[in-house]
């Protein structure tokens, strides 16, 4: 049977029921099926049950994998959890617009597009465009950067807060810090902005726009491998 070209280790997103969960392919059986780590939300498990039906998405720079499993086994091994799947439907490419939040603080810069009125009405490819030609003259002035931390992030784009304020519809350049060494820039549009009275700071939800699939799944990996990072030390603790 074929393995259907996926390969141990990569990491998935499993969704039923409204409900995402992240795992790992552990095994591939010689019969094609897969033998997944326990599913979790952030630290907390999705209950699986045998014959529940799920849909299993694995990010790749390429682009983003699809199809539906069943689960035949739940396997039980040192305490762990696993969960043997049966793939169900053609593996496909799937072109997603909703994507996985984290919940995560990060340093994040931001550079208002200014000068420019009504930018509500700029479509995205106006907006990006408007922000490449800013960057690429040189003519950012370090007082109209704002500093934030990330609320959360996903594939799509992020939730910040600021003592500064943008409004709805204006379209701006961002630099998140992933890590020390590792940082993603990329246009976006504000979307919401609402004012926290109670510490004084401004919440903002924003989209990415012109954002290049590689990217996005340098994210989504981000994403992931954080995930997991929570979930092994809920089980250290846990244990």
């Amino acid at each position: 049977m074929p393995s259907y070209d996926l390969k141990l280790g990569e990491r998935l997103e499993l969704i039923r029921d409204d409900k995402r969960a992240v795992s790992v392919i552990e095994t591939i059986t010689p019969q094609g099926r897969l033998i997944l780590s326990e599913p979790m939300c952030g630290t907390n498990r999705l209950p699986v049950r045998k014959d529940d039906k799920l849909s299993l998405y694995i990010f790749r720079d390429s682009g983003m994998l699809t199809c539906a499993v069943t689960i035949e086994e739940i396997i039980k091994e040192r305490g762990l959890l696993f969960i043997e799947v049966e793939i169900r439907s053609k593996i496909s490419r799937y072109q997603r617009r909703d994507f996985v939040r984290f919940d995560t603080l990060l340093p994040v810069s931001v550079m208002p597009l200014t000068g420019v009125e009504n930018q509500e009405n700029l479509s995205d490819k106006e907006a990006v465009n408007l922000l490449v030609d800013r960057k690429l003259s040189g003519h950012v002035a370090e007082e109209d950067m704002i500093g934030g931390f990330t609320l959360d992030i996903s594939g799509g784009g992020l939730r910040f807060f600021s003592k500064d304020k943008l409004e709805s519809g204006a379209v701006a350049w961002c630099e998140v810090f992933l890590t020390d060494a590792d940082r993603v820039t990329a246009e976006m549009r504000i979307v919401r902005c609402e004012r926290d009275l109670y510490e004084g700071k401004n919440i903002m939800g924003a989209k990415f726009i012109g954002i290049e699939e590689a990217l996005r799944n340098r994210i989504i990996k981000y994403i992931f491998s954080e995930q997991l990072k929570r979930r092994q030390e809920a089980r250290r603790l846990r244990d």
